[in-house]
């Protein structure tokens, strides 16, 4: 295969933390950012469209990233033009640059693009539901020539039942090694973190819950996440009896919420689809039962309860919350093998 100088990574993506306190855009991408820019032959450039919402280029722990969101009439494609001009001019700094997409987008096609004009070597990573049949852009750039990598065997799956096509390599995302602190006070039963919107089935959720407490009725839960459906959620547990039960927390600093996971019995998730579900290995890494449906990585995760009926979903909470649990073997999802798989293939 031909060698290319990959010194020069170029991120396209259509979002990015905003600055270095920014914890909750994308953190597993945040992580593996970090470690590309402690590497010494990597120089890491971000070109983020739609977030933040702003367009001066700022350092964000090593890397300079180039936000191009412009607002007002027109502001998708004044966006495009303004990231593809961005991306124009570090193909001409850096030649030989490597491009890494994220999200088979507007993100993806840009860099497609790009790579039709100036030969420039391309990957992208599939992110979530831009691998199912409601992507737009899967007709044009499925069949494109790219490098194309998703986040779990489920996700492969998804994209090769959309469009008949295989992904060329599965890279998870991964977390960074820790020693979790030992003998941490359980004072919760249950932990859910996510956005509040419907694809995460949080009424199920809460249907869960009822059912749990029948059999422990002063168990405590807490939901941690912020979106259009929390009103709805709040009413709707109150309704049924939750409401000395279930905590609503809103969103919270990434640090925080790996510390509620780290106090909590079992992690439960409930949503309808995941790419790769970060949430389930912070939490398998934080001490936490997981319990879930089987999206994203759920079915490949050592000591789990993995279902898709509310009977053995509520067995697997009530099993977990009645038995002491230490975490499974993660060292398929440590973030130094996921840089070590991208690494090989910026370099090839």
């Amino acid at each position: 295969m031909e060698t290319i100088d990959c010194r020069h990574i170029i991120w396209i993506t259509p979002g990015f933390a905003a600055n270095e306190q920014d914890s909750q855009c994308i953190p597993p991408m945040q992580l593996l950012a970090r470690a590309l820019v402690n590497e010494e032959n990597v120089q890491l450039h971000i070109v983020s469209l739609h977030y933040p919402k702003r367009h001066t280029p700022y350092q964000w722990h090593g890397a300079q990233v180039h936000p191009c969101a412009r607002e007002g009439a027109g502001a998708n494609l004044r966006t495009r033009i303004a990231a593809y001009a961005k991306i124009t001019k570090l193909l001409k700094q850096y030649p030989g640059a490597l491009l890494h997409s994220f999200w088979m987008t507007d993100a993806c096609l840009l860099a497609y693009l790009a790579n039709w004009r100036f030969g420039a070597k391309h990957l992208v990573t599939l992110m979530g539901q831009d691998a199912r049949p409601g992507n737009r852009y899967l007709g044009l750039l499925a069949s494109a020539s790219m490098t194309k990598v998703g986040l779990s065997s489920f996700h492969a799956d998804q994209f090769f039942q959309a469009t008949g096509r295989k992904l060329d390599h599965i890279i998870p995302w991964g977390v960074p090694e820790f020693s979790p602190a030992k003998g941490r006070v359980k004072k919760y039963d249950v932990i859910g973190v996510g956005s509040l919107i419907p694809l995460k089935r949080y009424d199920y959720f809460i249907d869960l819950l009822v059912l749990v407490k029948k059999v422990i009725p002063s168990f405590s839960a807490l939901l941690v996440g912020e979106g259009p459906e929390r009103q709805k959620l709040e009413s709707l547990a109150k309704e049924k009896g939750l409401g000395a039960n279930l905590t609503f927390t809103g969103a919270l600093p990434r640090e925080e919420v790996l510390s509620l996971m780290a106090q909590s019995k079992v992690f439960l998730h409930t949503s309808s689809y995941e790419s790769f579900g970060f949430v389930l290995i912070e939490a398998l890494q934080q001490g936490a039962q997981v319990v879930s449906t089987p999206v994203g990585i759920a079915p490949e995760l050592d000591r789990s309860t993995v279902a898709d009926n509310t009977q053995m979903l509520v067995q697997g909470i009530l099993h977990g919350l009645d038995h002491q649990f230490s975490a499974g073997n993660l060292d398929n999802f440590s973030l130094s093998r996921v840089l070590d798989a991208y690494l090989t293939l910026y370099f090839s």
